[in-house]
């Protein structure tokens, strides 16, 4: 009985998260990107699928990236991927790991499909910047990942950046196994401002500008080709303000299902974003690692607490 009703939460609430979601089919996420493409939006592409503890695993989601590959080349789509190791058999060693991004390049080569490799909790950026050095040989439209809230040697990043790489800056890291967070109160709800007091929120907006205009002037001077991944679209607007060269330079991606009056605002500003679109069904890590907070998140959080329940329960 306590697994029907796990089994009825988790439906309705993918049904609320349905707009941030192409769907769990790649029919679905392929007739989504149609429709982007029909708007003028690029899209990357991401498989939502996770639980890789053996070979078998990280073969069907080398093939299902592989299909994805075939399919945005076969319909001339505007798409590229974004990939994280640990699905492709990271944990499992390098003999899988290697195995399976070879599979993948050999199903781009000759596309100049954009291929990210996407930042996670589980591995350290300088370990996926040495990774990405060795693949890029093997496929030139190989993109890295960076997360600007983790601290990092600018230096460092630097001297792994070549002329040309494609990095993309976002403030989100991907963690499949995320930990439940506890509202601030018992009622879930923000405690209000008093009169006068500067909004916490504001202040992060603005450290968040300010690490992005570090990361952007560091890769700039590298001559990398940079992209911002980010779900604020007043931080996307501030950046773009700052420096003229910005919005010539960089290209900006915010995740699937904003609204409207968002991506208009962006818009008359002169900047036509991208879209991260992902499918798939493990759409609660997902939430919590890359959608901002809000009533989605709260959702993905309780459907995941009620999860940890159920297993201590078991």
């Amino acid at each position: 009985m306590a697994e029907d009703r796990e089994s009825i939460v988790r439906r309705l609430a993918f049904k609320l998260i349905s707009k941030k979601i192409a769907g769990s089919t790649a029919n679905s996420m392929l007739e989504k990107v149609r429709e982007l493409n029909a708007q003028g939006l690029h899209s990357t592409i991401t498989f939502i699928n996770e639980g890789v503890d053996d070979t078998t695993k990280a073969r069907y989601n080398l093939n299902a990236y592989a299909q994805t590959i075939r399919q945005i080349y076969r319909l001339h789509l505007n798409a590229g991927i974004s990939i994280r190791l640990s699905q492709l058999g990271y944990s499992l060693g390098e003999d899988t790991l290697n195995k399976s991004m070879e599979g993948i390049f050999r199903s781009a080569q000759g596309t100049k499909i954009p291929i990210w490799i996407e930042t996670e909790s589980s591995i350290g950026t300088e370990r996926q910047l040495r990774l990405y050095r060795r693949y890029k040989p093997l496929y030139q439209n190989l993109g890295i990942e960076i997360p600007i809230l983790q601290v990092h040697d600018l230096v460092m990043i630097r001297e792994h950046i070549r002329p040309n790489d494609m990095v993309k800056l976002t403030t989100h890291i991907y963690n499949a196994n995320p930990v439940v967070e506890r509202p601030a109160n018992a009622a879930g709800r923000k405690p209000k401002q008093k009169r006068g007091q500067k909004n916490g929120y504001d202040d992060h907006r603005h450290d968040t500008f300010h690490l992005y205009v570090s990361y952007i002037s560091a890769l700039l001077v590298s001559k990398a080709k940079v992209v911002i991944q980010e779900s604020d679209d007043r931080v996307i607007s501030r950046i773009a303000r700052f420096n003229r060269d910005y919005k010539r330079h960089l290209i900006f991606e915010m995740p699937l299902g904003y609204s409207e009056r968002r991506l208009k605002r962006l818009v008359k500003q002169g900047i036509t974003p991208n879209t991260y679109v992902p499918y798939g069904k493990d759409w609660v890590p997902y939430a919590l690692s890359r959608l901002e907070p809000g009533r989605i998140r709260d959702i993905a959080v309780s459907v995941l607490d009620g999860q940890h329940k159920n297993d201590l329960n078991g």
